[in-house]
């Protein structure tokens, strides 16, 4: 199934006919076979404030169960909400972005996709995916998954390209380094930081935690308390059900990377439950050389009695 020339950005030109193309060619969420998805344009316009010669399209795909979807990426930046069913999404070049919570001040990023990772995105959660994200994605579940994509691209272009694997090294570079990236943004890199550590968390992944935490990492909780050395933090873990994150400040002096911001979590501590309302939050990272580690970490939570 191929898709007729464009004409000029209409619905039936752009949209429908870039939607058939993308299914056929593995594009945005576009599956190997063109009778794999199903894509459904639902608004588009080339009258862009901001970006001229562009389009913005929104637009409905369903992917059936055992779909797989082709390697691809878009020109411009793109958001993809899963209203349901789970997406297993890969990225092999660049980064994106994983949301969850309503956009606002409630909107909360739960992880910095980077090249070579593969994460869950669930019913509610959204992908903000730029030009540079090379990546590929598959309904891995039993039930058809259902997305809403908002796309931005040239007049005329198609919003979502495919790639040949076999280009890849050919590619160059389209992530600065964390290290490198702290310096332009310590308030990103920051808040990368801190949603791994609550993400690692979540999941009590403590052979994550032993690659993430320093040695000597030390805890500080509101009523004094505290704890010194990964280790001992590792082998008493709090119980964080869920988590959100907000207000970031952050500041880089050479090798130290420091991110005030607060915290939402639902969590307890020896089996009692700390508040799930907003508190202060302090994290200090180190660069080894290789990766960023927490070196200490400040939670002025109310405690328990």
């Amino acid at each position: 199934m191929n898709p007729k020339p464009f004409k000029r950005p209409t619905i039936t030109s752009l949209l429908i006919a870039a939607g058939i193309a993308l299914i056929a060619t593995g594009g945005a969420f576009a599956a190997v076979k063109a009778t794999s998805a199903k894509r459904q344009a639902l608004a588009e316009t080339d009258s862009v404030v901001g970006a001229s010669g562009k389009t913005l399209g929104l637009s409905r795909v369903v992917v059936p169960p055992g779909t797989k979807l082709a390697l691809h990426r878009h020109e411009g930046t793109q958001i993809a909400r899963i209203v349901k069913g789970t997406l297993t999404y890969t990225v092999v070049s660049g980064s994106a972005s994983l949301y969850d919570g309503e956009p606002g001040n409630d909107a909360a990023l739960r992880n910095e996709i980077d090249a070579g990772e593969t994460v869950k995105v669930t019913a509610g959660q959204w992908l903000i995916e730029p030009p540079t994200d090379i990546h590929r994605a598959a309904n891995k579940g039993r039930t058809p998954i259902v997305i809403l994509l908002s796309t931005l691209f040239s007049n005329g272009a198609p919003p979502s390209i495919p790639v040949d694997p076999g280009t890849l090294e050919d590619i160059a570079p389209t992530r600065a380094p964390l290290a490198e990236a702290a310096y332009k943004s310590p308030k990103r890199v920051g808040r990368y930081l801190t949603n791994k550590f609550f993400r690692l968390l979540v999941a009590k992944d403590r052979r994550g935690l032993r690659k993430f935490l320093a040695k000597g990492f030390q805890i500080e909780r509101a009523d004094g308390t505290g704890i010194t050395g990964a280790e001992n933090y590792i082998a008493d873990l709090p119980n964080v059900k869920r988590f959100r994150l907000s207000g970031f400040r952050a500041s880089r002096s050479g090798r130290a990377l420091m991110v005030r911001y607060s915290s939402q979590a639902t969590e307890s501590l020896n089996q009692a439950p700390i508040t799930t309302s907003k508190a202060p939050r302090l994290s200090t990272f180190i660069w080894s050389g290789k990766r960023w580690r927490m070196t200490s970490h400040s939670n002025f939570a109310v405690l328990p009695n």
